[in-house]
């Protein structure tokens, strides 16, 4: 799991030492996003990136969420959640079930809303 966070070497874009403090946003509950300022982006020639600077990166999180999963009422919704949701679920490559595709999809929404005073903050200082 450690080698898929810090990103093969081919797809390495990003300084390592930003991934400690980032990751620990996006997998803490209560916020599930991280936004970085000044953000170095690396040579890659593999993926032909020359570098340069962002000035402002936000990462909104698919780690799994309870709160998330405990606005909804029905018991039927956390009763079909697969075991590791959503990293447990299969490949999207050998097709997820209607029920985990929409409950993945209301989960993007759900921590974009959860991210939109940030996203807001970033367009007005852009």
């Amino acid at each position: 799991a450690d080698e898929m966070l810090l990103g093969s070497r081919l797809a390495h874009v990003f300084p390592q030492e930003l991934y400690a403090p980032a990751f620990a946003n996006l997998t803490n509950p209560l916020i599930g996003y991280a936004r970085l300022n000044n953000v170095p982006v690396l040579s890659n020639l593999y993926l032909g990136i020359a570098p340069y600077t962002l000035d402002q990166l936000l990462i909104v999180s698919t780690h799994g969420s309870e709160p998330f999963l405990d606005e909804y009422e029905d018991p039927q919704i956390r009763a079909h959640v697969q075991r590791g949701w959503p990293h447990g679920m299969p490949h999207v490559a050998t097709g997820l079930s209607p029920f985990d595709a929409n409950l993945l999809c209301m989960f993007a929404g759900w921590g974009v809303e959860r991210a939109a005073r940030e996203i807001s903050l970033m367009f007005e200082h852009s």
